[in-house]
């Protein structure tokens, strides 16, 4: 009777975990089959990259045999590939004010690079799946290929950084860490630092227009100690915390007037900034976003 009552027993924990497994591969399944590509567009700014997906199903016809319906299907999930993009660009932040999208929709010369540079950068990840198609591609912000500079335009105004009469002690700085961690700052292509007196300290008006393209006006990161890119700021930055403040947008930091006049008092150490040899430590939350 005790055997009896153990071997039902026993049935009904492997029924429980075969139940479990089942729920637990139904929920792992889109991970499994879609992997690290199961969304529309995906943005890491730490890295300065634009991933975009596109996906179809493939649909039999009353024609054609598999071969033309999997190439049928590459052919849509391409398109929908170039629709994540120009959907991305509403979510790209380029400076306190607009998006990349707002500035497609003002400028129509720049419609016509975007149209260039998208027609130019062919190479695709092709992915067939079981019963469907992904196409992958990833966009870098800066560099060679760097799609992020058709939208900023950046040394206008180089090296013109405020000057502050009132003498104070410094040094030569290497380049410029932030840390505007807890106070729900968001990346941004052309992000502004203003001191207490919202006098502009450093933007994109104020840099070399190559450095710019080479490696962005900033480089985010959530690693206080920024170990991945110390040869940006060097090895004597000078490091600072951003202000809490209500008056600015959430792209833009503050820092204290002190720390203004401190860093800006060397012209070393201006060339440096014009060169783009700044860090932001950010949340991570704010620096890789899935877009499904």
């Amino acid at each position: 009777m005790e055997g009896a009552l153990y071997i039902k027993k026993m049935e009904r924990i492997k029924f429980s975990v075969i139940i479990f497994i089942l729920i637990f591969i139904s929920l792992l399944a889109p991970v499994l089959l879609f992997g690290e590509y199961d969304y529309r567009y995906a943005v890491d700014w730490e890295k300065s990259k634009l991933t975009v997906t596109g996906y179809s199903e493939i649909l039999p016809q009353e024609t054609g045999n598999y071969i033309d319906w999997q190439y049928r299907a590459v052919l849509d999930a391409g398109d929908k590939l170039w629709e994540n993009f120009f959907r991305s660009l509403k979510d790209i932040r380029i400076d306190a004010f607009r998006r990349s999208s707002d500035i497609l929709s003002a400028n129509f010369e720049i419609n016509k690079q975007i149209y260039n540079f998208l027609s130019n950068n062919k190479k695709n990840k092709l992915i067939y799946l079981s019963n469907a198609v992904k196409v992958v591609k990833t966009f870098d912000f800066y560099g060679k290929n760097g799609f992020a500079t058709y939208f900023v335009i950046p040394g206008s105004d180089r090296g013109n950084f405020p000057d502050y009469r009132e003498y104070v002690f410094s040094t030569d700085f290497s380049g410029l860490v932030i840390d505007a961690r807890g106070l729900g700052k968001v990346p941004a292509v052309a992000p502004r630092i203003f001191d207490e007196d919202h006098n502009l300290v450093y933007g994109a008006d104020f840099v070399d227009s190559e450095d710019f393209k080479r490696w962005g006006l900033v480089q985010y990161t959530d690693d206080p100690y920024y170990k991945d890119y110390i040869d940006r700021v060097g090895k004597n930055p000078f490091r600072t915390v951003a202000l809490h403040e209500n008056k600015l947008v959430e792209t833009d930091i503050e820092i204290s007037n002190e720390d203004a006049r401190v860093l800006l008092q060397s012209v070393i150490t201006r060339k440096n900034l014009e060169k783009c040899r700044v860090i932001i430590v950010l949340d991570s939350n704010s620096l890789k976003r899935i877009f499904k």
